[in-house]
């Protein structure tokens, strides 16, 4: 037998219950093997560590209380907070929108004389191509 098969037979031998057959491979080899065997005893060891505190069991009536609970009405509550919320932010930052809109235009009106698209959101009068590619344009910068 391969050394990884032994390995993957005592491991098997942990997940569930060997064939009659391969119960047999595998005490063989934990009576020739003495190298298995100190290996089969720490991973004896580190399973029953493992599994030490994974017995439990639920409370009485724990079924029926999972069962009595309501988490569409939960859900509903949740989303009468989260709606009222939202809806607060929005008019807070909608209301801030709306006023800082209104300065700028009143800004450009008072310094302007009058607004164009360009002076109110104080773009400058220049091409695509001035913008983004500056040596192309005719004035040349220090």
């Amino acid at each position: 037998m391969k050394k990884n098969e032994k390995y993957n037979l005592l491991y098997r031998s942990y997940d569930s219950e060997l064939s009659p057959e391969e119960q047999a491979a595998l005490d063989r080899l934990l009576q020739s093997d003495d190298d298995f065997r100190n290996y089969k005893r720490t991973a004896d060891k580190i399973f029953s560590d493992l599994t030490v505190g994974l017995q439990f069991s639920y409370s009485p009536g724990f079924p029926d209380m999972i069962v009595q609970t309501q988490p569409e009405k939960s859900f509903d509550v949740k989303k009468e907070i989260y709606d009222e919320m939202l809806n607060r932010v929005f008019l807070k930052v909608s209301f801030a929108s709306s006023i800082a809109i209104l300065l700028i235009v009143v800004i450009n009106v008072l310094f302007f004389n009058g607004f164009t698209i360009n002076e109110l959101f104080f773009i400058e009068d220049s091409t695509i191509e001035e913008v983004f590619v500056p040596h192309l344009s005719q004035e040349v910068y220090p």
